[in-house]
């Protein structure tokens, strides 16, 4: 038994459609006879009779049964938006799989907030740390836009200084170096995606979680923040409470003071 569970209601019928009977409408016939047609066919769900006793299935979630592999679409979506379901999702739907068996989560990043983080930034750390993963523990693949030879650019493309810093911090920290058309494609591409492009375009793995929140604020401050580099880590005693003073700027700039 394999389920799918999608992030909204309207995607079910189109994944099912695309990735399920697609998939099942062109196999080989040998194939398809041999399995036997199946004798549930809906907008959801195929399932085929004895001997081979399979099912798959497209659902918002699966809390009613046990899969043997469970597949969760765009997790980091469900988590922001609607909580309540990522809590049912991890305690129902993940939960009912049993060890030894597969559970596989693909997402865009939407925030630091939620348990799609919190598994990556685990699987991450685990992985930092060389250590040996268990039956229980999710390992972590990463996919940089930069990898696929597609997003390049030709043209006389011209690279403002911010964008200049940004790429410089990527090869000098992350040793990721940018071809002149990789660069001249990502200037342009964020010109329209704008503060969405880590979460669609990221470059390395935490800045995908570094979108800001819609409506925030600051959030255009923000991703220069982040573009520029200008995060960093101050010692502090990590036992004491650290207290902020905040000069909310208007006109100026916005000072916190942060004191132990």
């Amino acid at each position: 038994t394999a389920g799918i569970v999608a992030h909204r209601q309207e995607d079910m019928k189109k994944i099912f459609r695309n990735k399920i009977n697609f998939a099942w409408e062109n196999l080989h016939p040998w194939v398809r006879k041999y399995i036997g047609e199946p004798k549930t066919d809906s907008a959801y769900e195929l399932s085929w009779p004895a001997p081979h006793n399979g099912n798959i299935f497209v659902s918002m979630n699966t809390r009613s049964g046990t899969v043997q592999y469970l597949h969760i679409s765009e997790f980091g979506y469900i988590c922001q938006k609607f909580p309540d379901k990522a809590e049912e999702i991890v305690t129902g739907a993940i939960n009912s799989v049993h060890v030894g068996n597969v559970v596989s989560i693909e997402s865009t990043a939407a925030g630091r907030e939620g348990y799609f983080y919190d598994f990556c930034m685990d699987a991450d750390r685990a992985k930092k740390e060389g250590r040996e993963l268990t039956p229980l523990d999710f390992k972590l693949f990463f996919f940089p836009w930069w990898i696929d030879p597609k997003y390049s650019l030709e043209g006389d493309i011209l690279i403002p200084k911010e964008m200049q810093e940004y790429f410089k911090m990527l090869e000098g920290k992350h040793k990721i170096k940018l071809t002149t058309g990789q660069q001249a494609w990502y200037v342009k591409k964020r010109m329209l995606m704008k503060d969405k492009m880590f979460a669609e375009f990221p470059s390395f793995l935490e800045e995908c979680f570094q979108t800001s929140i819609e409506g925030s604020y600051f959030a255009n401050e923000m991703q220069k923040v982040y573009l520029q580099n200008r995060i960093t880590t101050l010692p502090h005693d990590t036992g004491l409470e650290v207290d902020t003073f905040w000069d909310l700027g208007m006109n100026d700039f916005t000072v916190v003071l942060l004191t132990q």
